[in-house]
């Protein structure tokens, strides 16, 4: 089977064809969310299609123009030199969903306005917690987090004497312990969220 190789081409959009079996899905605020994104940048992220005309990469974008009234339009999209396998489309379908990586909320606090964040689409939620991750706690007040578990509430063993020693005096496990807490994106004052962290840990 000859090596892949990807070229742009110019299609319409009223001739792209949906993939039956693309599991993303988009809700009605994130749609519109990438419609403001698309009138104020236009169309930048190129999707990809097999050589049929099916979509592979890029199913909302391409709803967004078509809800835009864009449907008669030509635009670049990425083709195969050769038609994807079957298996091939439904890879790529999710790895170019999932092999995405994620947002660092450390800098995401430190470095952007939360207006504009929350203008740019991240829920209220998201940004109100972007203050409250591991990096914002001393070890006093992670081992003050713990300690709400020394009054045998939880069947755990893991209270704040067990992380003092365990954890407070060895920075390496420290870090690990803030970092595993800090890529889960969770807010450190969900005490039931925080005992699921360390009771395993």
């Amino acid at each position: 089977m000859d090596e892949l190789e990807w070229r742009t081409e110019k299609r319409a959009i009223k001739n792209l064809k949906s993939y039956n079996s693309n599991p993303r899905k988009i809700t009605d605020e994130q749609m519109q969310q990438l419609k403001k994104s698309i009138e104020k940048f236009n169309f930048v992220e190129l999707p990809a299609i097999n050589v049929d005309g099916t979509i592979v990469a890029g199913h909302q974008r391409i709803q967004a123009l078509r809800i835009l009234g864009r449907d008669e339009e030509e635009i670049e999209v990425r083709v195969p030199n050769r038609k994807l396998t079957e298996k091939e489309v439904e890879e790529y379908n999710i790895r170019s969903n999932k092999n995405t990586g994620e947002f660092d909320f450390a800098i995401l606090s430190e470095a952007f306005n939360p207006e504009e964040l929350r203008e740019w689409g991240f829920s209220e939620e998201e940004v109100g917690n972007m203050n409250l991750y591991a990096d914002d706690y001393s070890k006093e007040e992670f081992t003050e987090l713990v300690s709400q578990f020394d009054d045998g509430k939880k069947s755990t063993t893991k209270n704040s004497n067990w992380f003092y020693v365990e954890y407070y005096n060895d920075e390496e496990k420290y870090n690990e312990l803030k970092n595993k807490v800090k890529l889960s994106g969770k807010n450190l004052m969900d005490p039931e969220w925080f005992y699921e962290v360390i009771k395993d840990a």
